[in-house]
């Protein structure tokens, strides 16, 4: 297979980069969305370029890349939102990934089913622990920043975030992609993805 060929982080990263943009074009390109997508690029580049920099590194240059575009973006709270939740979820998972990698090195490239099974499992319990620490560690950043806080945002941003994920963002970029071959099908999957907004609503 191609993974033979090329390291499976160069792949991901060359695969991961031009979808992000796309979206990030599809969603307008505002602030937030720049932000990521410069996030991305300086992981993307971090392995392009075969550089073991850390996390905090490479955070470092995600930063940089922010504030050549925008100086004046380190003054807004919106800057250190946008990091300060960034490293909670890299550092929460961090050492979950390191135990992912230490159980799959132990499989020694096994398909079984119940390889298969338990890789999923530690999968969704690094996105878990990830969600956890976002939902405990970021009320207290705003708090630090704002001096005040929603006791509702953190429960809805937990309950939000994956249900927009994985339902109306996919089915939005479905329809667009689809208009080009069906209407019909355009419109269906538009439908989908309004009506699981009004439901999250």
């Amino acid at each position: 297979s191609l993974m033979n060929y090329i390291p499976r982080p160069f792949l991901i990263a060359t695969t991961a980069l031009p979808i992000a943009t796309f979206y990030a074009i599809l969603a307008g390109l505002s602030l937030s969305t720049q932000r990521a997508l410069l996030m991305l690029l300086s992981f993307c580049m971090v392995i392009f370029l075969r550089r073991n920099a850390g996390l905090f590194n490479t955070l470092l240059l995600a930063a940089v890349f922010v504030l050549i575009i925008d100086p004046l973006a380190v003054l807004s709270a919106g800057f250190w939102f946008f990091f300060a939740a960034v490293a909670i979820l890299l550092f929460s998972s961090l050492e979950s990934r390191y135990r992912l990698a230490s159980d799959k090195n132990t499989m020694n490239g096994t398909l079984s089913k119940a390889a298969i099974i338990q890789s999923g499992m530690q999968n969704l319990a690094v996105f878990s622990s990830a969600q956890i620490a976002i939902f405990i560690a970021m009320p207290l950043v705003v708090s630090a920043f704002s001096g005040q806080n929603s006791l509702i945002a953190p429960i809805a941003n937990l309950c939000v975030i994956p249900l927009i994920s994985i339902s109306t963002v996919p089915l939005g970029i479905a329809g667009l992609l689809f208009s080009y071959i069906s209407l019909d099908i355009t419109r269906f999957l538009l439908l989908c993805a309004d009506f699981s907004l009004d439901w999250i609503l």
